[in-house]
């Protein structure tokens, strides 16, 4: 059976972080409309509304932006979300991805648990939820042919 292999990888906190908020910031963006709409009714009320509204609108901004990222941060901490974080290799096949921690210890994930895939400059990121995703580098895959391989199945699988 045809399938390609990576080495063990672990993501860093970072940069599962800063993957989450850019898919967030994507997927929610219209939620900014409401601290524009803060401003933009201060500016037609005018007055000291103005400066009470645009101080309301950044700091409603900012924690909008501090609750995604103590989501991201948290993950990281319960039970629950710890897989994602540990070392890890990956086997993708045509009916499945391989998850191993070690040769004996894994877990198979049909490919309908991912809901896209995205090819950045250097990197596959294989998206299952809003919080959770698989970030692949693509220096982890053994050979090039691994690469293109892999590529052309999420292209298949109609995920890219």
């Amino acid at each position: 059976m045809l399938s390609s292999k990576t080495k063990k990888y672990q993501v860093p906190l970072n940069t599962y972080v800063k993957i989450g908020m850019m898919n967030v910031v994507k997927e929610w963006w219209w939620a900014f409309a409401v601290p524009l709409v803060l401003i933009i009714a201060g500016i037609i009320i005018g007055g000291g509304w103005l400066i009470g509204l645009s101080i309301t609108a950044v700091v409603i901004t900012l924690l909008y932006l501090l609750f995604w990222g103590v989501q991201f941060y948290g993950l990281s901490q319960v039970p629950q979300g710890k897989v994602l974080f540990d070392k890890l290799s990956y086997e993708f096949e045509q009916k499945q991805i391989k998850i191993l921690k070690s040769q004996k210890e894994g877990m198979m994930m049909p490919w309908e648990n991912i809901k896209s895939v995205t090819k950045t400059k250097d990197a596959f990121i294989l998206k299952l939820s809003l919080v959770q995703y698989i970030h692949l580098p693509f220096d982890i895959f053994q050979t090039e042919n691994d690469l293109r391989f892999t590529e052309k199945l999420f292209e298949r699988k109609g995920l890219v």
